[in-house]
């Protein structure tokens, strides 16, 4: 129990696992919560907060999804503020907020099949569904 209770807390940093979460979670929101935190200091207070908070989880061995996941819809609410900027401004930024919204769709479905394929019960499941 102790070389695994070792093992394990040495497999992933916890900042460095953050840094692998949060992109992959967020996406396209990521990079525009940065800039709404750029242009809002009460955005920038609120984030900070969260991503204190998403440090502060991670410093437990044991790292899962479910403690980031509290904090990426709020972070959502400055990548928001970004995009309704950006849509106010004209028709040809209206585009660029649709294909950042398609962009997303896009790569959330690749994760999503690619989530579906490395199930590990995933292949059983389909053979027993006749899917």
């Amino acid at each position: 129990k102790l070389l695994a209770v070792g093992f394990s807390s040495r497999t992933m940093l916890p900042f460095v696992w953050m840094l692998w979460a949060l992109p992959r979670a967020m996406l396209l929101a990521l990079p525009l919560t940065v800039v709404g935190c750029l242009l809002n200091r009460k955005i920038l207070q609120f984030s900070t907060l969260l991503f204190s908070f998403c440090r502060s989880t991670h410093c437990y061995p044991h790292k899962e999804l479910r403690f980031v996941l509290y904090a990426v819809p709020l972070l959502n609410v400055s990548a928001s503020y970004v995009m309704a900027g950006i849509w106010r401004r004209g028709a040809i930024f209206k585009l660029v907020v649709l294909g950042g919204l398609l962009a997303n769709l896009l790569a959330c479905s690749v994760f999503l099949s690619a989530s579906y394929l490395n199930y590990p019960a995933g292949p059983p499941s389909r053979r027993s569904t006749g899917r």
